[in-house]
């Protein structure tokens, strides 16, 4: 796995999820969360056009959320306070071939930035 791939795969596995279970809790009241009852009540309130303008919000915040997530893994956004701070490395260990690969290299392009490509 490389870099590319790696964040190929955050986009299937934790953003589309993350959109579709998001805006589809919109579209169904859910007794078990009140916060998301009100929020569907308010959405089922709205036109289709105000509807979807909703599902764009949170789609771009999702989207605003794992850049920023990424940009934590690349050291480009501050976890710690100070001189003095650490790095985060980022390792894919295949266990059957024994390869090992950074994959928040410094030295190549950055997490974030081939997420916004």
């Amino acid at each position: 796995m490389d870099a590319a791939q790696f964040v190929a795969i955050v986009k299937m596995a934790v953003g589309r999820p993350a959109a579709i279970e998001a805006t589809s809790e919109l579209d169904y009241i859910s007794k078990h969360n009140p916060d998301m009852e009100k929020a569907a009540v308010f959405y089922n309130g709205l036109g289709e056009n105000e509807k979807a303008f909703v599902k764009d919000i949170v789609h771009e915040a999702i989207h605003s959320t794992l850049f920023g997530f990424f940009c934590v893994l690349d050291g480009v956004r501050a976890i710690e306070d100070g001189k003095e701070k650490g790095r985060l490395e980022l390792w894919y260990k295949n266990d059957h071939n024994g390869k090992s690969v950074l994959l928040n290299d410094g030295d190549n392009e950055f997490l974030h930035d081939v997420f916004n490509d």
